[in-house]
């Protein structure tokens, strides 16, 4: 003999159910917002996709520390000829994808390039251009 649930239970679950979220369905509003604004419809989320984020979030995480650790002007500027990279390649992607949505990242990138690429101002006391002290020490 099965047990039959309560039937204010069960039609609590047919509820639930019938309002579950339909991956597919989000998937393909998604796409159609993307088309109507211009852009070409992004790629489901892969595993290959996590893999490439987390190794270029590990690289960035591993080059914050000599920063950090040590900040020196030199290092500034090897971060703003990496930010020219990036938004380079980001500016290909925009050209090859058309995803308006890269300009959210193609700007502040050259932004930052730009900042990290001016002449450093005087500190006072005969230390221009010099390293300061890191505050982690």
């Amino acid at each position: 003999m099965r047990l039959q649930p309560p039937r204010q239970f069960s039609a609590q679950l047919r509820q639930s159910r019938d309002a579950r979220i339909d991956v597919k369905q989000l998937a393909r509003q998604r796409r159609a917002q993307q088309l109507r604004r211009g852009g070409v419809p992004l790629p489901l989320f892969e595993p290959f996709h996590l893999f490439i984020s987390s190794l270029l979030g590990s690289v960035v995480m591993v080059w914050s520390v000599p920063r950090l650790l040590d900040p020196q002007p030199r290092f500034g500027r090897y971060d703003a000829a990496a930010r020219y990279l990036f938004s380079l390649w980001m500016a290909w992607a925009l050209l090859v994808t058309g995803q308006p949505v890269l300009w959210l990242f193609i700007v502040p990138e050259l932004a930052w390039g730009l900042a990290q690429s001016l002449p450093l101002r005087g500190a006072g006391g005969g230390r221009e251009g010099r390293a300061h002290e890191s505050l982690l020490r």
